[in-house]
Protein backbone atom coordinates (compact mmCIF):
# COMPACT_ATOMS: atom_id res chain seq x y z
CA UNK A 1 0.00 0.00 0.00
CA UNK A 2 1.51 3.32 -1.03
CA UNK A 3 0.65 6.65 0.62
CA UNK A 4 2.06 9.73 -1.11
CA UNK A 5 1.66 12.53 1.42
CA UNK A 6 3.14 13.19 4.85
CA UNK A 7 -0.22 13.91 6.44
CA UNK A 8 -1.83 10.77 5.05
CA UNK A 9 1.18 8.72 6.10
CA UNK A 10 1.06 10.09 9.61
CA UNK A 11 -2.67 9.40 9.92
CA UNK A 12 -2.19 5.87 8.62
CA UNK A 13 0.68 5.17 11.01
CA UNK A 14 -1.40 6.38 13.97
CA UNK A 15 -4.36 4.21 12.97
CA UNK A 16 -2.25 1.11 12.43
CA UNK A 17 -0.32 1.65 15.65
CA UNK A 18 -3.58 2.00 17.54
CA UNK A 19 -4.65 -1.36 16.16
CA UNK A 20 -1.35 -2.96 17.13
CA UNK A 21 -0.11 -3.37 13.57
CA UNK A 22 3.69 -2.93 13.13
CA UNK A 23 4.66 -0.61 10.27
CA UNK A 24 8.13 -0.71 8.73
CA UNK A 25 9.76 1.77 6.41
CA UNK A 26 10.36 0.74 2.78
CA UNK A 27 14.08 0.40 3.50
CA UNK A 28 13.39 -1.93 6.40
CA UNK A 29 15.55 0.22 8.67
CA UNK A 30 12.96 0.83 11.34
CA UNK A 31 9.45 1.94 12.16
CA UNK A 32 8.05 4.59 9.84
CA UNK A 33 7.47 6.91 12.77
CA UNK A 34 11.25 7.10 13.26
CA UNK A 35 11.97 8.06 9.64
CA UNK A 36 12.34 11.67 8.34
CA UNK A 37 9.17 13.26 6.98
CA UNK A 38 10.69 13.26 3.50
CA UNK A 39 10.43 9.48 3.56
CA UNK A 40 6.67 9.56 4.01
CA UNK A 41 6.23 7.37 0.96
CA UNK A 42 4.88 4.57 3.08
CA UNK A 43 4.86 0.87 2.43
CA UNK A 44 2.60 -1.22 4.62
CA UNK A 45 3.52 -4.85 4.45
CA UNK A 46 0.76 -7.46 4.32
CA UNK A 47 1.82 -10.54 6.24
CA UNK A 48 1.33 -13.98 4.78
CA UNK A 49 -0.82 -16.47 6.62
CA UNK A 50 2.29 -18.21 8.01
CA UNK A 51 0.42 -21.18 9.39
CA UNK A 52 -2.59 -19.29 10.71
CA UNK A 53 -5.47 -21.48 11.72
CA UNK A 54 -8.93 -20.52 10.50
CA UNK A 55 -9.85 -18.64 13.67
CA UNK A 56 -6.73 -16.47 13.65
CA UNK A 57 -7.25 -15.71 9.98
CA UNK A 58 -10.82 -14.63 10.76
CA UNK A 59 -9.46 -12.25 13.39
CA UNK A 60 -7.05 -10.79 10.84
CA UNK A 61 -9.90 -10.32 8.37
CA UNK A 62 -11.92 -8.55 11.05
CA UNK A 63 -8.93 -6.29 11.79
CA UNK A 64 -8.56 -5.37 8.12
CA UNK A 65 -12.27 -4.58 7.82
CA UNK A 66 -12.17 -2.51 11.00
CA UNK A 67 -9.16 -0.54 9.75
CA UNK A 68 -10.92 0.11 6.45
CA UNK A 69 -14.02 1.38 8.20
CA UNK A 70 -11.97 3.81 10.32
CA UNK A 71 -9.65 5.14 7.64
CA UNK A 72 -12.15 6.90 5.40
CA UNK A 73 -11.68 6.05 1.75
CA UNK A 74 -8.61 3.90 2.36
CA UNK A 75 -9.30 0.19 1.92
CA UNK A 76 -7.04 -2.41 3.53
CA UNK A 77 -6.95 -5.56 1.43
CA UNK A 78 -6.31 -8.93 3.01
CA UNK A 79 -5.33 -12.17 1.36
CA UNK A 80 -3.48 -15.38 2.05
CA UNK A 81 -1.12 -17.80 0.38
CA UNK A 82 -3.01 -21.05 0.86
CA UNK A 83 -1.57 -24.54 0.72
CA UNK A 84 -2.72 -26.83 -2.10
CA UNK A 85 -2.92 -30.32 -0.62
CA UNK A 86 -2.06 -33.49 -2.53
CA UNK A 87 -5.62 -33.76 -3.89
CA UNK A 88 -5.73 -30.15 -5.06
CA UNK A 89 -7.86 -28.85 -2.21
CA UNK A 90 -7.15 -25.50 -0.52
CA UNK A 91 -6.50 -25.71 3.20
CA UNK A 92 -9.15 -23.24 4.33
CA UNK A 93 -12.91 -23.81 3.97
CA UNK A 94 -14.65 -22.11 1.07
CA UNK A 95 -16.72 -19.79 3.24
CA UNK A 96 -13.51 -18.41 4.79
CA UNK A 97 -11.73 -18.06 1.44
CA UNK A 98 -14.74 -16.08 0.20
CA UNK A 99 -14.04 -13.43 2.85
CA UNK A 100 -10.54 -12.73 1.50
CA UNK A 101 -9.79 -10.11 -1.13
CA UNK A 102 -7.33 -12.42 -2.87
CA UNK A 103 -6.23 -16.05 -2.57
CA UNK A 104 -2.86 -17.36 -3.69
CA UNK A 105 -2.69 -21.14 -4.04
CA UNK A 106 0.71 -22.81 -3.65
CA UNK A 107 2.25 -26.28 -3.58
CA UNK A 108 4.87 -26.78 -0.86
CA UNK A 109 4.76 -30.57 -0.35
CA UNK A 110 4.94 -33.86 -2.26
CA UNK A 111 6.94 -32.58 -5.21
CA UNK A 112 7.68 -36.08 -6.57
CA UNK A 113 4.17 -37.02 -7.63
CA UNK A 114 3.76 -38.46 -11.11
CA UNK A 115 3.01 -36.07 -13.96
CA UNK A 116 -0.61 -37.21 -14.04
CA UNK A 117 -1.01 -36.84 -10.27
CA UNK A 118 0.57 -33.38 -10.13
CA UNK A 119 -1.34 -32.16 -13.17
CA UNK A 120 -4.65 -33.29 -11.67
CA UNK A 121 -3.66 -31.70 -8.37
CA UNK A 122 -3.04 -28.33 -10.02
CA UNK A 123 -6.11 -28.55 -12.27
CA UNK A 124 -8.29 -29.17 -9.22
CA UNK A 125 -6.75 -26.21 -7.40
CA UNK A 126 -7.08 -23.83 -10.34
CA UNK A 127 -10.70 -24.82 -10.85
CA UNK A 128 -11.52 -23.71 -7.29
CA UNK A 129 -13.77 -20.64 -7.50
CA UNK A 130 -11.85 -18.85 -4.73
CA UNK A 131 -8.30 -18.99 -6.10
CA UNK A 132 -6.93 -15.89 -7.84
CA UNK A 133 -3.25 -16.72 -8.33
CA UNK A 134 -1.30 -19.97 -8.77
CA UNK A 135 2.04 -19.33 -7.04
CA UNK A 136 5.42 -20.54 -8.35
CA UNK A 137 3.62 -22.94 -10.70
CA UNK A 138 6.45 -25.41 -11.39
CA UNK A 139 7.84 -25.59 -7.86
CA UNK A 140 11.47 -25.31 -8.86
CA UNK A 141 14.14 -24.05 -6.46
CA UNK A 142 17.26 -23.19 -8.43
CA UNK A 143 20.24 -25.27 -7.31
CA UNK A 144 18.07 -27.20 -4.87
CA UNK A 145 15.09 -28.79 -6.61
CA UNK A 146 14.00 -29.41 -10.18
CA UNK A 147 10.53 -28.42 -11.37
CA UNK A 148 7.98 -31.10 -10.71
CA UNK A 149 6.50 -33.14 -13.55
CA UNK A 150 3.27 -31.60 -14.85
CA UNK A 151 1.37 -30.89 -18.07
CA UNK A 152 1.93 -27.14 -18.26
CA UNK A 153 -0.31 -26.65 -21.28
CA UNK A 154 -3.31 -28.21 -19.55
CA UNK A 155 -2.72 -26.15 -16.41
CA UNK A 156 -2.39 -22.97 -18.47
CA UNK A 157 -5.58 -23.73 -20.35
CA UNK A 158 -7.52 -24.29 -17.12
CA UNK A 159 -6.09 -21.15 -15.53
CA UNK A 160 -6.98 -19.07 -18.58
CA UNK A 161 -10.53 -20.41 -18.61
CA UNK A 162 -11.00 -19.64 -14.91
CA UNK A 163 -9.30 -16.23 -15.02
CA UNK A 164 -6.58 -17.36 -12.61
CA UNK A 165 -3.25 -15.53 -12.77
CA UNK A 166 -0.02 -17.50 -13.06
CA UNK A 167 2.74 -16.13 -10.89
CA UNK A 168 6.09 -14.93 -12.12
CA UNK A 169 7.92 -15.36 -8.83
CA UNK A 170 10.85 -12.93 -8.67
CA UNK A 171 12.73 -14.56 -5.81
CA UNK A 172 16.21 -15.35 -7.19
CA UNK A 173 16.04 -18.97 -6.02
CA UNK A 174 12.74 -19.48 -7.85
CA UNK A 175 12.24 -17.34 -10.99
CA UNK A 176 9.10 -19.38 -11.57
CA UNK A 177 7.54 -19.16 -14.14
CA UNK A 178 10.77 -19.17 -16.14
CA UNK A 179 11.30 -17.18 -19.33
CA UNK A 180 10.16 -20.00 -21.62
CA UNK A 181 6.93 -20.52 -19.71
CA UNK A 182 6.29 -16.76 -19.61
CA UNK A 183 6.47 -16.70 -23.39
CA UNK A 184 4.17 -19.73 -23.58
CA UNK A 185 1.69 -18.06 -21.24
CA UNK A 186 1.69 -14.89 -23.34
CA UNK A 187 1.09 -16.84 -26.53
CA UNK A 188 -1.77 -18.80 -24.93
CA UNK A 189 -3.47 -15.69 -23.55
CA UNK A 190 -2.84 -16.37 -19.85
CA UNK A 191 -2.87 -13.70 -17.17
CA UNK A 192 0.46 -13.21 -15.35
CA UNK A 193 1.27 -11.50 -12.07
CA UNK A 194 4.82 -10.55 -11.07
CA UNK A 195 5.42 -11.05 -7.35
CA UNK A 196 8.51 -10.74 -5.17
CA UNK A 197 7.71 -13.50 -2.65
CA UNK A 198 8.93 -11.03 -0.04
CA UNK A 199 9.59 -12.16 3.50
CA UNK A 200 11.37 -8.89 4.40
CA UNK A 201 11.12 -5.32 3.06
CA UNK A 202 14.50 -5.67 1.33
CA UNK A 203 13.08 -8.48 -0.80
CA UNK A 204 11.01 -5.96 -2.76
CA UNK A 205 14.24 -5.29 -4.66
CA UNK A 206 13.77 -8.73 -6.26
CA UNK A 207 11.04 -7.29 -8.48
CA UNK A 208 13.64 -6.48 -11.15
CA UNK A 209 14.31 -10.19 -11.68
CA UNK A 210 10.67 -10.95 -12.34
CA UNK A 211 10.28 -8.03 -14.72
Amino acid sequence: VIVRSSSAAAALVRTLAGAGVPVTSPSGTGPVGEQPAAQALLTVLAATANGLDAERLRRNIAMARDLSSRMGGFRVLIGAEVEIDDRGRLDYPGELLAELDFVIGAVHTRFKMTETEMTNRLLTAVSNDHINILAHPTGRAIGQREAYAMDMERVMDEARGKGVFLEVNSFPERLDLNDRHCRMAQERGNLLVVNTDSHHPSHFDNMVYGV
